[in-house]
Order: structure tokens, then C-alpha cells, then sequence
């Protein structure tokens, strides 16, 4: 259920696999974000998972009708707050759910390294 840096990196791009960064959203202002993702503050996890597949694909423009087969990936700041999106979605049966447990911190200081 973890996904590391490398196999996280190489799904980012890929048009089946959706980020949720579950940061507040001053924290992706403040400290910046991960290319690509879709920030739902981990307080909303449930209750926008919890919508129905219309109303969530208009606003995140992703398709849930099929909870078991959707891939999506929680990062946060360091893996704490993922993890407890994971636990959550998982509950309302996205079973293919994972998390970054780097985080927004191991994504920045290895993306630095990399340059």
C-alpha cells in the first residue's frame, strides 16, 4: 500500500493513476506542491469520497462509479496524513488506494539531488 519514491515518480504522469495531496491547502503555497496532483485536504477525504461519481468527477475530473478500480495515491507533508487518507478510502472500498510515504519532503529533497 506504500509507494516509493521511484514507482511514485514514474506514476505521476500517467493518466489512469490520480495524486491527492491531503495538505492544507496554505501548505501547498507556502512550501509548494507535487506536479499533478489534486488537493483535498485530509478533513474532506471522506465526505468527497463519499459524493456521488458525478458530482466528483465535475469537480476532480476523474471517475470513481467504480471505487475497486480507481488508482489513487495520498501524499501529504512526510506520510502521516496519507496514511490516514489510505485507512479512510480504503473503508469506502478503494481497494486499489496507496500512499506516498515520503511525502512532500522526500519528493523535494531528492528532486534536488536529481538537478
Amino acid at each position: 500500500r506504500v509507494v516509493e519514491f521511484t514507482e511514485f515518480k514514474q506514476l505521476l504522469n500517467k493518466d489512469n493513476v490520480h495524486v491527492i495531496d491531503v495538505r492544507e491547502p496554505e501548505e501547498l503555497v507556502e512550501d509548494g506542491a507535487i506536479p499533478n496532483t489534486i488537493n483535498i485536504p485530509l478533513g474532506e477525504v471522506e465526505a468527497v469520497f463519499s459524493k456521488s461519481p458525478t458530482e466528483f468527477e465535475e469537480r476532480y475530473q476523474f471517475d470513481i462509479s467504480h471505487p475497486d478500480s480507481v488508482n489513487v495515491i495520498f501524499s501529504c507533508r512526510s506520510g502521516c496524513r496519507s496514511e490516514e487518507a489510505l485507512e479512510t478510502v480504503l473503508k469506502l472500498g478503494f481497494k486499489k488506494a496507496r500512499h506516498f510515504g515520503g511525502g512532500f519532503l522526500e519528493w523535494e529533497e531528492r528532486m534536488a539531488n536529481e538537478s
